[in-house]
C-alpha cells in the first residue's frame, strides 16, 4: 500500500476532527506504509468503490468545464434577456477564452466555503459558513452581496440569506452558481450533498434559491458515477420538491424532450409557461436551462455549453454550471486540449487566492474529509464510499404572500442515550402547521415529516442540530440546538 504525503496529511486531519468533536472513525489502523480506515463490513451497508485517479479526474473536469463555461459564456452575458441568443452571436471556442476570468462569482464565491470545510470539517454548521462567507472580500452581487452585508452587520444565518433580510433571496440564482462544490466533496453521497447545500445555502438565499442549489449538489454527486446524463439530471429533480417551481420545469423540461421537442422548442415551452419567471437571474429559469444544456448536450462538454449559452440570460452562470456537471461526469482526460492548452494551472486566478490546481486539490482533500465523516475508507488509492440509500427530500419553503408570519417555533434535544438522542419540537401559525423536519449536524436529515423524531450519532462529538416547521402556505421558522455525544465509539488497534 502507497499514499502520498498530502493523503496521509488530509485523513490524519479528518481523524483529527474526531477528538475535537468533529469527525471519527469507526476503527483506525495506522501503518508505515501511510493510513487507512477499517470498519465498513461492520456496518452491513453496501458501498461504491472508486480509485482515488478516477475521483481527482472528475473533480479536476468538474472544475475546468465550470471555468471554461462561465469565460465563453461572459462576453455575452446578459446581452439577451428573455430571448434566445442567435447562433451568430457566440465566438466558436479558442483556447484563449479560458483567460476570460473576470470578475467571476461562479468561481470565486465558492472558495470561502471550501475553506470553512477544510477548517473546520465536514460538520460545518451554517454559523461557520457564514463567518467565512463574512469575511470574503471580492466584489459580489445580488443577494451573495446582500448576505455578506447582512453578516458584516451582525446578522446570522439563517436570516441573513432570509426573504425579510435579503431582497431576491427566494428566487435569485446566485447560490446555485456556486454550489457545485457541495456535490464535488461528496462523491456518490447525494443526500450528504443535499445536507451541505441546505446549510450553506440559508447563508445566502430561501426557497427557490436554495433548491437551485441542492440540485447542482445532488446532480454534481451522481455525476462521479452516472452511465447518462440522464440519471445526472434525475438526481437533481428527485432532490427537490415536487411543488417547487424549480422541480416543476425540471419536470417540464424532460417531458418536453420525452416528446420529441428539439432544445429550443423546449426552451421556448419553458418561456412561454412560466411568463411571471422570465427575467434577469431567476433561479427556477436558469437552472431550467442548465437542464436543457445538459439533457440535449448528452455528455459532449462543448455542444451542452453552447446550449445552455443559446438559452440567454444569465448565460456565463447557466454554462458554466452545465460545463462542470459534464466535466465531472466525462472526466478531465475526456476534456478536450482546446479548452485547457492556455490555461496557466498554478496562478492564482482573478479575485481569487486559488490558482487551477490548488481549487482541484482542496476540493480533493474536503472530499476526504466527508468520506471520513461519512464512515467510509480509503485502502491504498481505493474509496470505499458508503451507500446513502434513496435520495431524500428537504421540507417545501416558498415565498409566503405579503404580511404572513412564520410559525412560531420551540425546539429542544434531550440529554444523550448513550449516542441516541430524542428531539422535541412544537410549533403555531395562523396558517396551520404543515410539517416538520429535522437535520441532525452529523450529514443526515429526517423526512418522518414528525416533529418528535431521535436519532443514533455514530460518532462522537459536537453537532448543531436543526429544527424547520412549515405552515400551511409554505413560510418556515427554524430552531437550532446543540448535541454533544461523548460516549466513544472507536478503538484504536
Amino acid at each position: 500500500m502507497s499514499f502520498s504525503t498530502g493523503s496521509c496529511n488530509i485523513l490524519a486531519k479528518a481523524i483529527s476532527y474526531q477528538f475535537k468533536g468533529r469527525i471519527g472513525m469507526p476503527c483506525l489502523k495506522l501503518s508505515l506504509g501511510g493510513l487507512f480506515v477499517v470498519g465498513m463490513a461492520a456496518t452491513g451497508l453496501t458501498q461504491t468503490t472508486l480509485s482515488e485517479a478516477t475521483i481527482l479526474n472528475k473533480i479536476k473536469g468538474g472544475c475546468l468545464g465550470k471555468l471554461a463555461g462561465v469565460d465563453w459564456g461572459e462576453p455575452i452575458e446578459g446581452k439577451y434577456s428573455a430571448k434566445e441568443v442567435p447562433a451568430s452571436a457566440i465566438a466558436a471556442w479558442t483556447p484563449s477564452m479560458i483567460n476570460n476570468q473576470n470578475s467571476q462569482d461562479d468561481i470565486y464565491g465558492l472558495t470561502p466555503f471550501l475553506e470553512a470545510i477544510r477548517d473546520k470539517g465536514a460538520y460545518c454548521d451554517w454559523y461557520q459558513y457564514g463567518d467565512y462567507w463574512k469575511k470574503s472580500t471580492p466584489t459580489l452581487w445580488g443577494i451573495n452581496l446582500n448576505a455578506r452585508n447582512n453578516l458584516q452587520k451582525g446578522m446570522n444565518p439563517p436570516d441573513c440569506g432570509s426573504y425579510k433580510n435579503n431582497e431576491g433571496a427566494a428566487d435569485q440564482l446566485d447560490f446555485w452558481i456556486e454550489a457545485d462544490w457541495c456535490g464535488m466533496v461528496c462523491p456518490v453521497q447525494v443526500n450528504s450533498a443535499i445536507d451541505i447545500a441546505w446549510r450553506a445555502g440559508h447563508v445566502i438565499g430561501y426557497g427557490e434559491s436554495v433548491y437551485g442549489g441542492i440540485a447542482v449538489a445532488a446532480m454534481q454527486s451522481k455525476a462521479f458515477t452516472a452511465t447518462n446524463v440522464t440519471e445526472i439530471f434525475d438526481a437533481g429533480r428527485y432532490s427537490i420538491p415536487a411543488d417547487c417551481l424549480t422541480r416543476k420545469m425540471f419536470d417540464d423540461v424532460i417531458a418536453w424532450k420525452n416528446a420529441g421537442q428539439t432544445y429550443d422548442q423546449n426552451f421556448a415551452s419553458l418561456r412561454n409557461k412560466y411568463p411571471a419567471h422570465n427575467h434577469w437571474a431567476c433561479a427556477s429559469m436558469d437552472l431550467g436551462f442548465v437542464a436543457i444544456g445538459l439533457l440535449y448536450g448528452n455528455g459532449n462538454l462543448e455542444n451542452s455549453m453552447y446550449i445552455a449559452i443559446r438559452c440567454g440570460d444569465d448565460d456565463d452562470c447557466t454554462a458554466s454550471t452545465t460545463g462542470g456537471l459534464v466535466g465531472t461526469f466525462i472526466g478531465f482526460n475526456a476534456i478536450p486540449s482546446k479548452f485547457y492548452s492556455s490555461l496557466n494551472m498554478d496562478k492564482a486566478m482573478p479575485y481569487n487566492h486559488f490558482s487551477f490546481n490548488q481549487w482541484v486539490n482542496t476540493t480533493l482533500d474536503n472530499a476526504k474529509i466527508v468520506l471520513a465523516a461519512n464512515g467510509g475508507s480509503i485502502s491504498g488509492t481505493t474509496w470505499n464510499i458508503p451507500d446513502q440509500g434513496a435520495t431524500k427530500m428537504t421540507i417545501l419553503e416558498q415565498r409566503p404572500p405579503s404580511g404572513n408570519s412564520s410559525p412560531v417555533l420551540s425546539a429542544s434535544a434531550g440529554t444523550p442515550s448513550g449516542q441516541t438522542v430524542s428531539f422535541t419540537a412544537s410549533a403555531s401559525d395562523g396558517d396551520g402547521i404543515k410539517t416538520y423536519q429535522w437535520f441532525f449536524g452529523d450529514l443526515s436529515f429526517d423526512i418522518s415529516g414528525n416533529a418528535n423524531v431521535s436519532h443514533t450519532y455514530s460518532k462522537v462529538g459536537t453537532y448543531t442540530a436543526t429544527c424547520y416547521v412549515s405552515d400551511n402556505v409554505n413560510n418556515t421558522s427554524c430552531k437550532t440546538v446543540t448535541v454533544t455525544i461523548s460516549s466513544p465509539s472507536l478503538h484504536l488497534q
